[in-house]
């Protein structure tokens, strides 16, 4: 009998050790994801979020199941003209946030599976290449919106 209450009391402290360390950050945090909701027969929409690391680190893929693909991309203005180029990384320096938003970085979904729509959500899947994958849950919100709290 001892030896039981032994054992559930190791397996108490096993199971209060492991909630302890969840609670502990890992070394990239991504914070205020969100994408925007499309129109419909658009088949391509953009998603964006806050990074912050804890060492230096470099985004360097991403990936969506709502889409065919997903890419890093950077809004561009040159000589009048709106554009946009790919990214091969996000390079993030230690505890420097670093944040994708409208007109500036961030993650283009293209062939997109399903219309995003407000109220959804978008899975992302990133790569980093110190801290490895990251998956977030960004919430939808309606078409022109400038982001979450704003």
């Amino acid at each position: 009998m001892r030896l039981a209450r032994v054992a559930a009391m190791a397996a108490a402290m096993g199971l209060a050790a492991q909630a302890a360390r969840a609670d502990v950050p890992g070394p990239v945090s991504v914070t205020q994801a969100w994408a925007r909701a499309t129109a419909p027969g658009q088949q391509a929409g953009a998603s964006y979020f806050t990074v912050t690391s804890r060492a230096a680190d470099r985004l360097t893929a991403v990936a969506s199941p709502d889409a065919a693909n997903a890419m890093l991309h950077r809004s561009t203005a040159t000589g009048g003209m709106a554009g946009m180029e790919d990214m091969d990384a996000l390079v993030l320096q230690p505890g420097r946030a670093v944040t994708l938003q409208p007109r500036g970085m961030h993650v283009m979904l293209m062939g997109l599976k399903h219309p995003l729509a407000a109220g959804g959500t978008v899975e992302l899947d990133l790569t980093f290449e110190h801290a490895g994958r990251v998956v977030v849950r960004a919430p939808v919100l309606p078409i022109g919106s400038p982001g979450p709290g704003r």
